[in-house]
């Protein structure tokens, strides 16, 4: 959550979209957080849920984070868009009775 890593992020997400080495990465990365939120959901969620689940988390955590690398209070908006993850999180693991 440091200041130059926020920075160096938003430079990587940036430069993908032109540079095609830094797009494979970029894809590699995509794929790897959903990889793992897709098998963490399925421990608990029948296969289509735990997909559907681990798409809008994977969603979530880029929105939260790119609107947090933007805003004038970085801490605090990261802060309530981890909360509002986790919050997602539990309620959807609740709704299936896990």
């Amino acid at each position: 959550r440091s200041a130059l890593a926020t920075k160096t992020w938003l430079s990587f997400w940036a430069r993908s979209m032109h540079e095609p080495g830094l797009k494979r990465l970029q894809k590699i990365n995509n794929a790897r957080l959903y990889s793992n939120l897709r098998y963490s959901f399925a421990q608990m969620l029948p296969q289509a849920e735990a997909t559907a689940a681990a798409r809008q988390t994977a969603a979530m955590i880029d929105g939260f984070w790119l609107r947090s690398a933007l805003s004038l209070d970085p801490a605090e908006s990261f802060e309530a868009g981890e909360r509002l993850c986790k919050q997602f999180v539990h309620e959807t693991l609740a709704r299936a009775g896990a």
